[in-house]
């Protein structure tokens, strides 16, 4: 069916890919968008590759005897159906002489180890997008913890706990610096209220102020910026995971690619997540944009929690563990700096 909705923010398979592929000698890997297949169709010969039609979690493939010629064809037949076709190389043959043609049809679940032993390059269709060389990396670290856990959802919290453990020292150093801008935070409230009427001079004194403690207000957010490609590369490894399809976790979650039942981890993630806003530094401000910035800003857990309540029970449990880890990881940096958190 090529009548593809449009790609929606919560509509989880509208943002993986649905249609056919392809790969021959020269490329390696090719997708082809059903507008041009309505006016032009598509055809191609090749000795090798392969061809396909992909969905979210499952594939349909031709592989054809490689180094033999092929010809392989995608065209609309009606509106809002398309085929795929594969066919080999004609051939004479004498009466009373055998011929035989070996081509594979692969229909089944998406999962790269199991495409490349059909064909090297036929894993592919499990597209990671641009940020591959991170997300398949984290794929086999989800699919070795699963071999000696036995769950995936187990497997999730494994794979979690090593990425941020790989990343701690660039999450610790976005914490020591919120550290130290919380403990001179009543020292910033005291410029404030004294040049509450002077918007230049209290910008100067706060330059000044910055430059003396060490401290900076956005020191915080490059180490933590620099770990949103493993964020990111997380997520389509979670989306597009055919593992997770009815994979259980733990009592009510029966269903790791389907949402929460009973709300239970999109609202602990939202108790994490402002705990843990609570917990970072504010710098004071007169300005009402910014003062409205942060008020919008309290109220970031209450929209995600609503978002993530159909999220994939993996992805919140994901977000959830990273939240946990989180808190925990404030809660060392505020106490090495002396920081009490009986305040927060």
């Amino acid at each position: 069916d090529g009548n593809r909705p449009p790609r929606k923010f919560l509509d989880f398979d509208s943002y993986t890919y649905l249609g056919p592929v392809f790969s021959t000698e020269y490329d390696s890997f090719g997708k082809l968008d059903f507008s041009d297949l309505k006016e032009d169709g598509f055809e191609r010969e090749s000795s090798g590759g392969w061809l396909a039609f992909v969905q979210r979690y499952f594939v349909s493939s031709w592989i054809p005897e490689q180094g033999k010629k092929h010809k392989y064809q995608a065209r609309q037949i009606t509106s809002g159906a398309f085929s795929i076709a594969l066919t080999s190389q004609s051939r004479s043959l004498s009466a009373g002489v055998p011929a035989s043609y070996k081509n594979t049809l692969y229909v089944g679940p998406k999962i790269s180890d199991n495409l490349n032993k059909l064909h090297p390059d036929l894993g592919l269709v499990v597209d990671y997008g641009f940020l591959w060389w991170l997300s398949e990396p984290i794929h086999k670290l989800m699919t070795w913890g699963y071999t000696f856990l036995g769950n995936w959802g187990l497997a999730i919290l494994f794979a979690t706990l090593v990425l941020k453990a790989v990343l701690w020292p660039l999450s610790a150093a976005g914490y020591r610096s919120a550290a130290k801008m919380r403990a001179v935070a009543p020292q910033m409230a005291e410029l404030q209220q004294k040049h509450a009427n002077d918007k230049q001079k209290l910008g100067q004194e706060m330059m000044a102020f910055y430059k003396k403690e060490g401290v900076s207000p956005l020191g915080g957010c490059l180490p933590m910026l620099l770990q949103m490609p493993f964020f990111l590369a997380f997520y389509w490894v979670l989306l597009d995971m055919v593992e997770l399809r009815h994979a259980p976790f733990l009592l009510w979650i029966t269903d790791l690619s389907s949402y929460d039942p009973f709300f239970v981890l999109p609202l602990l993630n939202a108790g994490l997540m402002f705990y843990s806003q609570k917990m970072m530094p504010v710098a004071p401000s007169n300005d009402p944009t910014q003062q409205q910035m942060q008020s919008a800003m309290k109220f970031m857990p209450i929209m995600i929690a609503a978002m993530f309540c159909i999220f994939p029970a993996g992805f919140v449990l994901y977000f959830t563990i990273q939240s946990l880890i989180t808190v925990i990881q404030q809660a060392l940096s505020f106490r090495k700096a002396g920081i009490s958190l009986k305040s927060v």
